[in-house]
């Protein structure tokens, strides 16, 4: 009886890679729903905005601003209660004394509006005062989407390759427009339920205002 002819190598790598294909495919769909599922059960990833807060520094009478030689300049870092200008009388009213103009706030000048020497009326704005530190995150979930936040639940925030742990401290009652810079296609309008979401603590995570986060609402 003559020998059995063997399978070419080439051959039997093409039959072995017949048999396990279909099952190798499988594995890596399920293996890809299972990670879908996971991230969507994670409630998805959002981008957030560091809030910014601007206060307004009026003129608490009619009068013109003096030359103090310290008007502050654009940017400017300013310290709360800070002199930042002097307002005279008004020439009808001599008798009043001089008012400081103080900073509401730490931060930086970020308009100035009237500058030494002009005459003001009451209520006009002279500067614009950012602050240094921001009370929270708005961040937007889009309408249909299966994030579903909770005041108190907790959310992942990254920046920076780095993340911290906060806190859904608010979540609106309606829907709202998304603002242009937190689009995901800029120029399509969107509408979504705002989130206010606490800031992590700077040394866990410094963050700025203005910034642009990613957020992710954990179970």
């Amino acid at each position: 009886m003559p020998d059995p002819i063997s399978t070419p190598l080439p051959l039997k790598l093409r039959r072995l890679r017949l048999q396990l294909g279909p099952a190798l495919i499988f594995v890596l769909a399920l293996g890809g729903a299972v990670w879908l599922w996971s991230r969507q059960s994670l409630g998805g990833t959002v981008a957030g905005e560091v809030s910014s807060v601007s206060l307004h520094v009026t003129a608490p009478r009619d009068g013109r601003l003096v030359e103090t030689g310290s008007y502050p300049k654009l940017f400017d870092p300013v310290t709360p209660g800070q002199i930042l200008a002097v307002l005279s009388s008004d020439s009808r009213n001599s008798a009043e004394q001089p008012i400081n103009l103080v900073a509401p706030a730490g931060g930086s000048v970020t308009a100035i509006r009237r500058r030494p020497g002009e005459f003001v009326k009451q209520g006009q704005e002279l500067f614009t005062v950012t602050r240094a530190d921001s009370p929270h995150i708005i961040s937007y979930v889009r309408a249909g989407s299966a994030i579903v936040p909770k005041k108190d639940g907790k959310v992942l925030i990254r920046s920076k390759r780095k993340t911290a742990t906060a806190t859904v401290q608010q979540v609106g009652a309606s829907v709202e427009p998304i603002p242009e810079h937190q689009l995901a296609r800029p120029g399509v309008p969107e509408w979504g339920i705002p989130v206010r979401i606490s800031i992590p603590d700077a040394s866990e995570l410094p963050l700025v205002p203005g910034e642009i986060v990613y957020l992710t609402y954990l179970p």
